[in-house]
């Protein structure tokens, strides 16, 4: 069975994903509509920008956990 894929992702997975939004927009056609890591690298007008995101969010996270247990858990 051949499954579309658009940018390496299975469109019927892109559809089912976003199905109140495809039934106004052409969820497939990028020049309109951008999600994950399209939009991210598109806002940044960078490749890199939504890995960049993701290891920040990484590094708050892992410090915010430390001292979420710290001042909240008394861990």
């Amino acid at each position: 069975m051949n499954i579309p894929q658009h940018n390496g992702v299975n469109k019927a997975k892109i559809k089912q994903k976003h199905k109140i939004p495809a039934k106004f927009f052409d969820m497939d056609d990028t020049n309109f509509v951008l999600v994950d890591s399209s939009l991210w690298n598109q806002i940044g007008n960078d490749l890199n920008t939504y890995t960049e995101l993701l290891d920040i969010f990484d590094e708050v996270g892992q410090h915010t956990s430390e001292r979420i247990r710290r001042e909240y858990f008394g861990l």
